[in-house]
């Protein structure tokens, strides 16, 4: 890369851009343009500059050489650069294994836990739901996987089915309307309906407020 010093005394008769492609890298070059001058030197392992030969020229000359040594000695060689892996001892292949097994194992018993903790949650939320439900609506959720509600402010039936998404629905007339309200997604499901039934039940208006209808 040049390095231009541009000053005010010399800006009369030639630009910034001048200066910095007639002005080479050698501070004895001071004809020849910054890019042929790149081109056309390499610097060697010492501090002398070759100034007659091309760069590219220079490394594929050098890489061109240790390839045809290699294909001399029966060797096929991609990148004279790389170095392939030194194989994996018995030892090695068998404390890798380990690694993995023990792994694989705590994953496995990471995932019993949630179904136990899971298993726990469910039933709390349905004692919950049933301690909330009268006789008729818990034979109803068992029989049939669904109870009835009352709407607080319109004093309609509404069905709400074993589930969380799009579980409630109102029947009028012969129209069904299906309503989707609920909270999130890791709640158990009786708990998603314990929310259904009080809100319906204490605040309709704001649960068809929320509620996705289709």
């Amino acid at each position: 890369m040049a390095y231009v010093t541009y000053s005010s005394s010399d800006t009369s008769t030639a630009t910034t851009w001048q200066y910095w492609t007639t002005n080479g890298t050698n501070t004895s070059t001071t004809t020849d343009a910054t890019w042929s001058t790149w081109a056309n030197t390499a610097s060697t392992t010492s501090t002398s500059t070759i100034t007659t030969s091309n760069c590219w020229i220079i490394w594929t000359d050098q890489y061109g050489e240790e390839h045809r040594q290699a294909v001399n000695a029966g060797t096929v060689v991609i990148n004279a650069s790389y170095q392939a892996p030194a194989p994996e001892t018995p030892e090695q292949r068998a404390e890798r294994q380990r690694l993995y097994e023990e792994q694989r194992a705590r994953r496995q018993e990471e995932e019993r836990d949630y179904e136990r903790q899971r298993a726990v949650a469910e039933a709390t939320a349905e004692e919950l739901l049933h301690s909330l439900l009268t006789d008729q609506q818990i034979a109803d959720l068992r029989a049939h996987g669904h109870f009835f509600v009352i709407g607080s402010k319109s004093g309609k039936t509404y069905q709400i089915k074993k589930g969380y998404a799009g579980n409630v629905y109102l029947d009028e007339g012969g129209r069904k309307r299906k309503y989707c309200a609920h909270g999130r997604d890791s709640l158990p499901i009786f708990d998603h309906m314990v929310m259904q039934k009080l809100t319906l039940e204490h605040d309709e208006e704001r649960f068809l407020q929320v509620a996705n209808v289709s």
